[in-house]
C-alpha cells in the first residue's frame, strides 16, 4: 500500500488506519488496503524506491491484544517557554480603539507590531486581592489593583503581552498552555485572531475592552492551573507573543488572577517495541511496558456518602486478561495517614464475590475505627 502524496512537516504525526478500505486520498483519513492479524505478522515502511526498508518488525511483531497498543516507545522532555516572573505589559482599556473585533482591526493590540510603549510594565502573574490574607498573594507578582478595582462600571478588561523567543519551533511536538485564572479570559498567539483558548468568555463577535467573564470563577479553582492544548505551528522563529485578555466578573469583583505558563514537549527517537495501555494516537509513545498486564475497565468509586452503620464497602474491580492469565489481585487501602491494609480481591463466587469466572473481583474494606471526617 502507497502513501498518496502528503508532506508532513517536522515532528508533525499522522494516523493511517489498518482497515483494509484502501483509501489513499491527502486530506482525508488514510486506510491501507490490508488489515493487521493479531496474532503477528511481517509489517515495513519502504522507501519509495520499493525495496529499501526504513523501519519493519521482522519476521513479524508480536501478539496483540483487544484494546492495548503496541509500537515504539519514545522519549519526551518539556521546557517552559513562558512563565510566572517573565515580562510582560498591561494596559486597562478605556476604549475600543485597539480591540480585536474579531480579527476585523488590522491594527489591534494582539498584533506583533503594535505600539504598547505606552502601557505599564511588569510580570507575568498579574492580579490583586483586596482580603487579608488571601491565597492569590503567593501567585501575583504584579498588582493591578489600583488601575482595575472598582474604577468604573467599564473597567472590567486587562490586557497582557507577554512575549518569548524560540530559536527552533520545528524542535517542538506539542505545546500547552497552563492557566489560572479568575474570572475568564481569551487567549491569542502571534497576531493571530482565532484564539487559541478560552473560557468563561463572550463569544469573540462580541468581546469588547468592557466585556466581563460570563460566570465567576471560584477561588479555590482558579489557583489550579488548566491545561489547553496548542497547535506548535502557531510558533515563529525568534519573536514570539502570547496575548492574553483577562475578564472579570464585575468592577467591583473582590479579586483578579491571570497567571501564564506555555510548555513545550519534544520528542526524541524511537526505542524499544512496547505494549501501550492508554493509546497515543497523534502524541508520543511514552510510558509503555515489554509485558502488560490485565485491562482495568473499571473499579468501584461511588464510595460516598458513608453513615455510621456502614461497617464494610464492598469494592468491585472488572478486569481483562491480557497476554497472561490473571493471577492475584490486591487491593490496598489506608485510613487517612495510616499504615496500607491489603486484601485480596476474588473472582470464586465466594464471599463478597457475587458470580464466579465473570472477570468482575470483589473485597470488603472494612470501616473499622474510621471517625467522622476520614
Amino acid at each position: 500500500w502507497a502513501f498518496p502524496d502528503i508532506t508532513l512537516a517536522p515532528g508533525q504525526l499522522m494516523v493511517i488506519f489498518a482497515s483494509s478500505k484502501d483509501r489513499a486520498a491527502a486530506g482525508s483519513e488514510l486506510h491501507t488496503n490490508f488489515k493487521l492479524s493479531s496474532g503477528g505478522e511481517y509489517l515495513g515502511l519502504i522507501r519509495p524506491d520499493g525495496s529499501t526498508v526504513e523501519h519493519d518488525f521482522s519476521p513479524s511483531y508480536p501478539q496483540q491484544v483487544t484494546d492495548i497498543s503496541y509500537g515504539l516507545g519514545q522519549s519526551t522532555s518539556t521546557s517552559e517557554l513562558y512563565g510566572p516572573g517573565d515580562a510582560a505589559t498591561y494596559l486597562v482599556p478605556t476604549n475600543g480603539n485597539d480591540d480585536v473585533d474579531d480579527g476585523q482591526n488590522v491594527n489591534s493590540w494582539i498584533t506583533a507590531d503594535f505600539d504598547d510603549s505606552s502601557w505599564f510594565s511588569g510580570t507575568n502573574g498579574l492580579g490583586y486581592a483586596t482580603g487579608t490574607p488571601d491565597n492569590y498573594d503567593q501567585f501575583i507578582n504584579t498588582d493591578v489593583q489600583s488601575i482595575l478595582y472598582n474604577q468604573g462600571s467599564t473597567r472590567t478588561s486587562l490586557y497582557m503581552r507577554m512575549p518569548f523567543n524560540i530559536a527552533d519551533p520545528t524542535a517542538i511536538n506539542g505545546l500547552t498552555l497552563k492557566l489560572k485564572y479568575d474570572d475568564g479570559f481569551v487567549a491569542y498567539l502571534n497576531g493571530n485572531p482565532l484564539p487559541i483558548a478560552e473560557t468563561l468568555n463572550p463569544s469573540t463577535s462580541q468581546l469588547n475592552y468592557q466585556s466581563v467573564a460570563t460566570e465567576i470563577h471560584n477561588d479555590s479553582e482558579a489557583v489550579i492551573d488548566v491545561p489547553f492544548t496548542i497547535d506548535p505551528s502557531l510558533l515563529n522563529v525568534g519573536q514570539n507573543l502570547l496575548c492574553i485578555h483577562g475578564l472579570n466578573r464585575s468592577a467591583t469583583s473582590s479579586d483578579a488572577l491571570f497567571v501564564a505558563t506555555l510548555d513545550a514537549v519534544s520528542i526524541s527517537g524511537s526505542g524499544t517495541p512496547n505494549y501501550f495501555s492508554s493509546p497515543t494516537p497523534g502524541s508520543a509513545n511514552s510510558g509503555g511496558s515489554a509485558s502488560p498486564g490485565p485491562l482495568v475497565r473499571s473499579v468501584t468509586n461511588d464510595l460516598l456518602p458513608l453513615s455510621a452503620a456502614d461497617s464494610i464497602v464492598k469494592i468491585e474491580a472488572d478486569l481483562i486478561p491480557t497476554l497472561n492469565p490473571i493471577g492475584t489481585i490486591t487491593l490496598s487501602y489506608r485510613v487517612m495517614y495510616g499504615g496500607e491494609t491489603s486484601v485480596a480481591m476474588n473472582d470464586n463466587g465466594l464471599g463478597a464475590d457475587t458470580t464466579a469466572g465473570d472477570g468482575i473481583y470483589t473485597a470488603n474494606m472494612s470501616l473499622a475505627g474510621l471517625d467522622p471526617g476520614e
